[in-house]
């Protein structure tokens, strides 16, 4: 599998406390780290030697409470065309000036721009901040979307599109269920949108379509970008140690991660044998790759499957 895009988290830092946040902790406050300028340029060189890579996702956390670590990602020189995008809350556009000069900038490298904006996220976040920097995106040419999050029983899409009014034609608008991970994870069970049955609807994961890595602020490196990713041992390595390259090819020669990939989770839930205790519904696939792998204590059983395949 190729693998072309990086998420890199530069920043577990963040200025809203979004009560449903997927790569939230109790103590995330305590235990935020944010990348050095120093662990960045070895993440970007490291970057460098692998071909196959052609965007960054810059995300956190904001990532733009670290602007200087963003523009050091933009400025950063590849010896390619290899572009960036922004997942962001976009509180930085209450500065007009400011949003347009960073925006003007860096508009050749950073090609696409993902607002955070749901019930969650209102209660931080002025959509005027939004909109003012989709404003200034369409005049350079660079792309938008506004992702949400939803519960069954609260602000639904339909009401987010309708604040967006006429910028809903201006951007793209992506909505998802919230799942049951991170902070969300204390949620009562009805609150979810659940669009997943399990043994009915096949449980493929999402990471061969994107193609995208994740690279967390500790230079741990995650064989997917979803964000239940942190909240699992499906940890490949660290940059520090091991060279990104030499881990992507570890990653081909790992037969777990090969058949997650290639087959989904079904035959993994079945291996490990808790086909029955998965929960009947789930709002995504993810779900069920974080029962699998949110410890160890499945794995043996999953080998011991694997080896009978390969006999």
């Amino acid at each position: 599998m190729v693998f072309n895009n990086v998420g890199l988290v530069i920043t577990d830092c963040c200025n809203a406390r979004c009560e449903m946040c997927c790569s939230g902790r109790e103590d995330a406050r305590e235990r935020a780290v944010t990348l050095t300028p120093d662990d960045l340029n070895l993440v970007l060189a490291q970057v460098r030697e692998c071909a196959d890579i052609e965007m960054i996702g810059v995300t956190g956390g904001e990532p733009m409470l670290r602007t200087d670590l963003v523009q050091q990602i933009c400025d950063f020189d590849f010896g390619r065309k290899l572009t960036v995008s922004l997942k962001t809350n976009g509180f930085w556009g209450s500065d007009l000036v400011k949003a347009e000069e960073f925006i003007a900038r860096n508009h050749a490298v950073l090609t696409h721009i993902s607002f955070s904006y749901d019930e969650f996220h209102r209660r931080y976040i002025s959509l005027d901040s939004i909109k003012r920097i989709i404003d200034i995106s369409q005049a350079y040419s660079v792309t938008t979307d506004v992702v949400g999050c939803f519960f069954a029983d609260s602000t639904q899409p339909g009401d987010i599109l309708n604040e967006l009014g006429e910028y809903a034609y201006k951007t793209k608008f992506v909505y998802q269920p919230v799942f049951r991970t991170g902070l969300a994870s204390d949620f009562d069970e009805e609150r979810f949108v659940r669009l997943y049955e399990v043994g009915k609807n096949r449980l493929f994961c999402p990471a061969p379509r994107k193609g995208s890595l994740l690279i967390t602020s500790r230079l741990d490196l995650y064989p997917c970008c979803s964000q239940v990713a942190q909240n699992t041992i499906l940890r490949i390595g660290n940059l520090r140690d091991k060279p990104l390259a030499e881990l992507l090819k570890d990653m081909g020669h790992n037969k777990l991660l090969v058949k997650l990939f290639t087959e989904g989770l079904d035959g993994l839930l079945e291996a490990a044998g808790i086909t029955k205790e998965c929960p009947g519904k789930l709002s995504v696939p993810c779900e069920a790759c974080e029962l699998l792998f949110a410890d160890g204590r499945y794995l043996e059983r999953i080998h011991e499957a694997l080896e009978r395949e390969n006999q």
